[in-house]
């Protein structure tokens, strides 16, 4: 895998993953997440919780391990079908495993805000996925519409 390659896939995933949860967890569903987690914390009130270090990292862990896995099997010839498993898998597991680890160990955390955002960390797993496969994959050896198909 060129390193050019593995870091525009990089900011692919980084900068749509930020896109993507500030159109949910700053627009779509801010009421949603600012009643349960005002309830935890009253100073959490209209912070930008997108932006937070804690946020930034996990997004960039996601980014990282998305750009390799989905490079990987697309050099390996392996279809739009397998990338969307892999990023939904990989965003169910990652984010799944913050909110799991705060329900367990965080008193009154909320089991309906861990299955949403467990939920919502799978689907934006698998658009992120699929940009990076679409954008960034084998584009000169298999034409730009190459990943619609197995080789």
């Amino acid at each position: 895998m060129h390193p050019s390659r593995f870091l525009r896939a990089f900011i692919t995933a980084f900068v749509l993953f930020l896109l993507l949860d500030a159109f949910w967890h700053g627009g779509l569903m801010a009421d949603f997440y600012n009643q349960r987690l005002i309830s935890l914390n009253p100073l959490l009130a209209g912070a930008m919780l997108g932006l937070s270090p804690g946020i930034l990292f996990v997004n960039a862990i996601n980014a990282v391990a998305l750009s390799y896995f989905i490079l990987t099997h697309i050099q390996h010839g392996r279809s739009l079908a397998d990338a969307a498993w892999i990023g939904a898998l990989l965003g169910f597991t990652v984010v799944g495993t913050v909110n799991f680890l705060n329900n367990t160990f965080i008193p009154r955390w909320d089991i309906v805000l861990a299955l949403v955002d467990t939920a919502w960390g799978t689907a934006s797993g698998l658009v992120v996925a699929l940009a990076i496969a679409a954008t960034c994959g084998e584009e000169r050896r298999r034409g730009i519409f190459g990943w619609l198909r197995r080789s």
